[in-house]
């Protein structure tokens, strides 16, 4: 996969999904004989949606930065190949602002040109790029984040990559069992992540948290860009601990993010069909999240 092409983005991963009826369309945008960026999707009924059946698409540029002329001229570009290629609505599924430096002139440059907002949800983020180590990115939490850290820490749990098969299993059916006690459903099948980590190796990643070799928590995290890690899910089963592991977790999942040098972790929306839980949104901030929105802007061609 190209590196400056989101996961979310790339044909392997729409490949898993398509129907018969649907295409994987790829658009790319040169000026002067120089690759500005490229906006990649799916058409269905027409509409051609980027970010489909993933939680987000957006725009992704070649380099760290590109004016808003070239933005501009990016948007009108796609409207113009997305209306050849048949569709008649183009929806863009927006990444948060702190995704990346040029994630709010790429808004604005579709707001600009006609797009309006379809949805709106809560996001949040840990931002790394003043944070060098782990011990800086505990000294800023604040207070209960920091004191809920401590007890999480003393709990004495340890942390590896799922390998194998089996391992993968049991990261999954904590998450699975966690939703459960949600009375929710995993939106993953294990097959599913099985295809997914083999498509992208490196790439999809299962992080366990083990007591007494018995694992009590998981997380998802997919590499989506460099620099960019997403926690697709989390959570903790099936234990009797008397704090909470999921501390642990963040600080953990910050870590392998620092080793990585990416400049933030996205924890997902803690908001669905714009309703807000309050319990998560205060659980991020407690780890060090900042707040964004995350927009599903449309257009009608």
């Amino acid at each position: 996969m190209e590196s400056h092409l989101c996961l979310f983005n790339a044909e392997a991963y729409h490949g898993l999904y398509l129907e018969p009826a649907q295409s994987y369309v790829r658009i790319d945008y040169h000026n002067e004989g120089r690759l500005v960026g490229t906006c990649a999707g799916v058409i269905d009924a027409a509409v051609f949606d980027c970010g489909h059946r993933a939680p987000f698409g957006g725009i992704d540029i070649s380099g760290d930065y590109q004016s808003p002329v070239k933005l501009s001229g990016l948007v009108a570009h796609v409207m113009a190949e997305a209306r050849v290629r048949g569709a008649r609505k183009v929806r863009i599924r927006c990444r948060p602002h702190y995704a990346h430096p040029v994630e709010s002139t790429i808004q604005f440059a579709l707001l600009a040109q006609g797009f309006q907002v379809e949805r709106a949800e809560l996001s949040q983020g840990i931002e790394l790029s003043a944070i060098r180590t782990l011990e800086e990115y505990g000294e800023q939490l604040r207070s209960p984040g920091r004191r809920a850290l401590r007890h999480s820490v003393r709990l004495g749990l340890q942390d590896a990559f799922a390998e194998s098969d089996a391992e993968w299993e049991e990261g999954y059916r904590v998450l699975e069992e966690n939703r459960a006690q949600q009375g929710l459903t995993l939106k993953y099948s294990l097959a599913y992540l099985h295809r997914l980590r083999v498509l992208f190796p490196g790439q999809v990643r299962m992080l366990l948290l083990r007591h007494e070799n018995r694992a009590v928590a998981s997380a998802l995290i997919y590499r989506v860009l460099p620099g960019l890690h997403y926690v697709a899910a989390w959570g903790d089963a099936g234990h009797q601990l008397p704090y909470s592991p999921m501390n642990f977790m963040a600080h953990q999942v910050v870590g392998e993010a620092l080793k990585d040098r990416a400049h933030v972790v996205d924890l997902g929306i803690s908001s669905v069909d714009a309703r807000v839980n309050d319990g998560l949104v205060q659980f991020k901030r407690n780890i060090g999240a900042s707040t964004a929105l995350r927009l599903d802007l449309v257009r009608d061609l």
